[in-house]
């Protein structure tokens, strides 16, 4: 297949990118910033196309279907997290919502008929439950989120009006050794790493569901890969939820020079911002559907990011 992956040079789509090119289809990768790596992968891979554009530019996201007509897209390309869409709500719109209606555009005026579409599982808001499947009520409370449902349901008015398919991965905390953002678990390993102490006053008893890179990047392939989707929507995490205490924990045992605390209570993005109550994302649905199960827990996790990091 032909693949328009949006957000190739970001963390996963860049994974998807090279998953994609590994396995013999042809990755398109669309990016305002072309990395380095993603560079690099097109001067060597005869199937990997990059385009530089706005996603927000409609005649930029026109230019690469029309050149490229892709059999459908994997659409990563986002300003991603809750601190940084806090910090410019307006670009969040522009990019994430305004951008996702562009590509939807394009998909009608192409005959591209499916999008794999990178949600989150901010769209819940705080979680009702320690663990939630996805008929969770919707009540995303940050611009992140609010713009991450509004595309779920832009999508389904594609679909009702164009045919044109939308499925939606909602995803917990992605991390792995690349990961651009100064986010938890990064943040804690390449402070060791660096022989930096890191002392949090608050957030231990936050939970997140954490997943490894190359575990997002297989559920959004079997997401891409099957024919007939029962459902317009999955919950993609690693099913277990885990404190910031345990989280510290855990490194704290993996690397014995470690200096390394977390006080109680809800971890803050910002002071005055906390984190929404979290949980665990039921995966049965993605599971009995899609054949995903993760493979990575999070202790092998830390471990690869570790290694990687040391070039080992």
């Amino acid at each position: 297949m032909k693949i328009l992956v949006t957000g190739g040079s970001g963390f996963l789509g860049f994974g998807v990118v090279k998953a994609l090119q590994a396995r013999g289809d042809t990755a398109i990768a669309f990016d305002a910033t072309i990395s380095p790596q993603l560079a690099a992968l097109d001067k060597t891979c005869s199937n990997v196309t990059v385009f530089s554009g706005d996603i927000a530019d409609p005649i930029s996201v026109i230019d690469v279907f029309k050149k490229e007509r892709p059999d459908a897209v994997v659409h990563c390309a986002a300003i991603v997290g809750v601190a940084n869409s806090l910090g410019s709500p307006l670009n969040v719109l522009r990019v994430n919502l305004h951008g996702s209606i562009n590509v939807l555009d394009a998909m009608r005026l192409f005959d591209t008929r499916r999008m794999i579409h990178i949600s989150s599982c901010e769209v819940y808001g705080d979680f009702q439950s320690p663990v939630v499947d996805e008929s969770h009520p919707l009540n995303p409370l940050m611009p992140y989120g609010i713009c991450k449902l509004a595309v779920e349901q832009f999508g389904r008015t594609y679909v009702d009006l164009y045919g044109i398919e939308c499925i939606n991965l909602r995803g917990s905390w992605i991390y792995g050794s690349e990961l651009p953002r100064i986010r938890l678990p990064n943040l804690l390993v390449d402070a060791v790493l660096a022989g930096r102490p890191l002392h949090l006053p608050s957030g231990g008893e936050s939970l997140m569901d954490y997943i490894h890179l190359d575990d997002y990047v297989d559920a959004t392939l079997a997401a891409l890969d099957k024919v007939d989707h029962p459902y317009d929507v999955y919950n993609i995490g690693f099913g277990q939820a885990t404190s910031l205490s345990q989280l510290f924990g855990l490194v704290e045992e993996i690397m014995s020079n470690a200096d390394i605390s977390v006080g109680p209570g809800r971890y803050e993005f910002n002071p005055g911002t906390p984190m929404r109550i979290q949980g665990a994302l039921d995966i049965s649905r993605a599971s009995e559907a899609l054949g995903f199960t993760p493979k990575i827990d999070l202790r092998r996790g830390l471990e690869l990011h570790i290694a990687e990091k040391k070039g080992v």
